[in-house]
């Protein structure tokens, strides 16, 4: 899933071995740390695997799934070279409690970060990363009325798409930009949206 230049892709099945970290520093150069344990002869080797010859134009989003199920990920920083995260892409990542994302990320699509321990440790309710609604997380009250805090520029694919009959109103700051596709599907009683921006968000596909 990430660009492959004097990199190795390591198999799902050898992550049940090992313990990975992964850094996208500035610039388009990726690293992973990966420690391997044999589990016969109970000792590790330390592999460091990196790419250099791609620049941040070519290298401007982590793929949909492209960690899934790392379970010996536990932490990830994601520069401003990095535009979008994709669906998945951190899913079940069962060890991954620390998460650093630049301000410069703008999309990232549903379940992102889903099972996560980053993810599972945070309060209901709503998870806004910088300036992005991230999802609403948990069970929302019968007939809220939602709004978006002030300064948010984006909310993200399926950001309320679990909140089924119990989302009534939402009101969209000014500062809203755009909003990602399936944002508010399955809320079928969304009787009301209220938008103060000046210039209308941009809707990705089936925002509703």
């Amino acid at each position: 899933s990430l660009h492959k230049e004097k990199f190795e892709i390591v198999s799902a099945s050898s992550m049940a071995y090992c313990k990975l970290s992964g850094t996208v520093y500035e610039g388009g150069k990726v690293e992973l740390r990966i420690e391997f344990t044999d589990p016969e002869l109970d000792d590790a080797t330390i592999a460091t695997f990196s790419s250099y010859g791609f620049y941040p134009e070519n290298f401007v989003s982590i793929g949909m799934m492209a960690f899934y199920e790392c379970t010996n990920l536990a932490s990830i920083t994601i520069p401003n070279s990095v535009f979008s995260i994709g669906l998945g892409a951190f899913a079940y990542c069962t060890s991954l409690n620390e998460i650093t994302i630049s301000e410069d990320v703008a999309s990232i699509d549903f379940g992102a970060f889903m099972e996560t321990a980053w993810y599972n440790n945070l309060p209901d309710g709503a998870i806004y990363i910088n300036d992005m609604l991230y999802e609403y997380k948990g069970a929302m009250p019968e007939n809220t009325e939602f709004i978006l805090k002030e300064g948010t520029k984006s909310i993200s694919m399926g950001a309320f798409s679990a909140c089924g009959s119990c989302l009534a109103s939402v009101t969209i700051p000014e500062s809203v930009s755009w909003i990602g596709a399936g944002a508010f599907s399955a809320c079928d009683s969304l009787k009301e949206v209220w938008c103060y921006a000046p210039t209308p968000p941009t809707l990705l596909n089936h925002v509703l």
